[in-house]
């Protein structure tokens, strides 16, 4: 099969420092990684990490423990709102697939247009290039977030193909906090707003 080892790794720090992001995204040859469809894709890609702060690239990325705790946490759910033993499965799945839209990079949807995911934005310019394109990993830095730790396995957990990369903790979704007016990040709305209809 054909192999994704080229690329380019490209970083994006917001406009006023307290958020950045590096990202290795991969590509067949190095024609393909010089061209500015590639570029863009990148950068949109950086940006979104910085904006939606996913925990991991696929879906392969998420640790064993952390699925089987969101599971259980599930049921308890459906058992103590009285539903039926035999939905519960179908209840659980459901809420496996909402967790990874919410946490696994591929299957958020893209923040520039959230009609599609940012795997199917990135098999669109795969097809377009005619290359294999794929993440290979990222990190994702806020201020302040460096002394608090992940739930054991989360820090440490491969990000994509390559070395492990300690991805940071969780916070809730910026965007959704700036677009509902939190008072933390109001100051950020209209720039970074810009940013995501304006382009770089």
């Amino acid at each position: 099969g054909r192999t994704a080892n080229q690329g380019l790794v490209d970083s994006y720090i917001h406009f006023n420092n307290t958020v950045g992001v590096l990202l290795e995204v991969n590509c067949e040859t190095d024609f393909v990684a010089k061209t500015e469809e590639f570029k863009t894709l990148v950068k949109d890609i950086t940006l979104h990490i910085a904006s939606m702060n996913p925990r991991w690239v696929t879906r392969d990325d998420v640790p064993r423990d952390i699925l089987d705790g969101e599971a259980r946490i599930f049921e308890a759910q459906a058992k103590e709102s009285g539903k039926p033993e035999n939905v519960i499965p179908r209840i659980i799945e459901g809420k496996l697939e909402a967790f990874y839209k919410d946490n696994v990079l591929v299957d958020q949807a893209f923040v520039k247009d959230d009609t599609k995911s940012v795997g199917a934005m990135i098999d669109e310019n795969s097809s377009k290039l005619g290359e294999k394109i794929a993440v290979g990993r990222f990190v994702r830095y806020k201020l302040g977030e460096g002394a608090e730790q992940e739930p054991a396995g989360v820090a440490d957990a491969p990000v994509g193909i390559g070395e492990p990369v300690q991805d940071l903790v969780r916070e809730p979704d910026v965007l959704g906090r700036i677009l509902r007016g939190h008072p933390q990040t109001q100051d950020l709305g209209p720039v970074l707003r810009d940013e995501l209809v304006g382009g770089q």
